[in-house]
């Protein structure tokens, strides 16, 4: 069997069972068997939103000190497991994320960059975004990067998307890429997902132009009083 089609099988086992049962040894044991096959996926393709309903709170000490001594081996190295690194904010973990960079482990520096961005590195903030910053035209950065954005998880993915979500860029968008509300209402979608208490979780296609703007008046009045959700990948 491939062993992403058992990444995969063991996510979907582990979602159905902590939804199902009470008993905190059978998810510890789903949980470190997907850590490990996490750690064995050699896919450098690999996609964030694999683990966005994985509740790293389960993780248990022994799992992550195996998942550090993995990613400090590039054998057993894989872009997952360094961002769960950064998901877990490990103690240590900073260290062996930068050193990943200094080696210059060309497949993994990219992943090592964003894990250290979502640990609240501000050099690895600053290189990041001001690169995205930079993209032209705005809406292209949204749709290369924004899946590391949400997995950052820090005031500096909060910024960079409402700022999107209010820019003359989004309104003077080109017809043949994405309509401009379209394009805001997923921007929001993404908010809803990072913000505690934001007030738009769900919405259809219909309710698109209100959501936005209870999007855009909700941060007005909490710009400077909303709580990021670390709590998942």
């Amino acid at each position: 069997m491939k062993k992403n089609v058992l990444f995969g099988m063991l996510i979907s086992v582990y979602v159905c069972g902590q939804a199902q049962t009470n008993d905190k040894d059978y998810v510890l044991v789903l949980t470190n068997n997907i850590n490990d096959t996490t750690i064995n996926v050699s896919s450098r393709e690999y996609d964030s939103k694999q683990l966005k309903n994985y509740e790293f709170k389960s993780f248990t000490d022994q799992a992550k000190i195996n998942l550090i001594k993995n990613v400090k081996n590039r054998k057993m190295c894989c872009n997952g497991a360094i961002l769960e690194v950064g998901a877990l904010n490990m103690n240590g973990g900073k260290q062996v994320l930068q050193t990943i960079i200094d080696s210059n482990w060309t497949e993994f520096k990219d992943a090592a960059l964003v894990a250290l961005c979502r640990m609240g590195d501000k050099h690895s903030l600053d290189i990041f975004f001001s690169k995205i910053n930079k993209a032209d035209p705005a809406e292209k950065a949204f749709d290369q990067y924004y899946r590391e954005i949400e997995y950052i998880k820090q005031p500096e993915s909060i910024r960079f998307l409402v700022k999107l979500l209010d820019s003359k860029a989004l309104n003077e968008m080109p017809k043949e890429t994405m309509k401009p509300t379209k394009f805001a209402a997923t921007i929001v979608r993404v908010l809803s997902r990072m913000i505690i208490d934001f007030p738009i979780k769900y919405f259809n296609d219909a309710e698109e132009d209100n959501a936005i703007k209870m999007a855009k008046e909700w941060w007005f009045k909490n710009r400077s009083n909303y709580k990021i959700d670390n709590s998942k990948y």
